[in-house]
């Protein structure tokens, strides 16, 4: 017989449930911003920029007497790679002006204008 007159059931597939979950870098990015008006992301730190875009920023910040919190990307590979991909931005530095930010907002912000 070609076909059978019952066609045979199918298995039911049990899926199992994948949690997904942010990665713990990007607890930690967010943590910092929220805890601060202003953070840059940056290579070196403000008092030893070890970047000229990063100490670029700094001195713009430090121009106009903002406070800002720096946070040194070398001292970190995941925390350096992590703020790209929590951006979706490839370079640093990043600065995050109440909560918002990444991306060259420096060269944008009404913060500088």
């Amino acid at each position: 017989m070609l076909f059978p007159s019952e066609p045979t059931p199918l298995k039911k597939i049990k899926r199992k449930k994948v949690k997904m979950t942010e990665p713990t870098i990007f607890q930690d990015i967010k943590k910092k911003i929220n805890d601060n008006d202003v953070v840059l992301f940056m290579k070196g730190t403000a008092i030893f920029p070890q970047c000229g875009f990063s100490g670029f920023v700094v001195q713009v910040l430090q121009s106009l007497d903002v406070e800002f919190a720096d946070v040194n990307v070398l001292e970190n590979p995941e925390l350096r790679e992590g703020i790209k991909k929590f951006s979706s931005w490839p370079t640093i530095p990043q600065l995050y002006v109440n909560a918002v930010g990444g991306v060259n907002t420096y060269f944008s912000s009404p913060l500088f204008f």
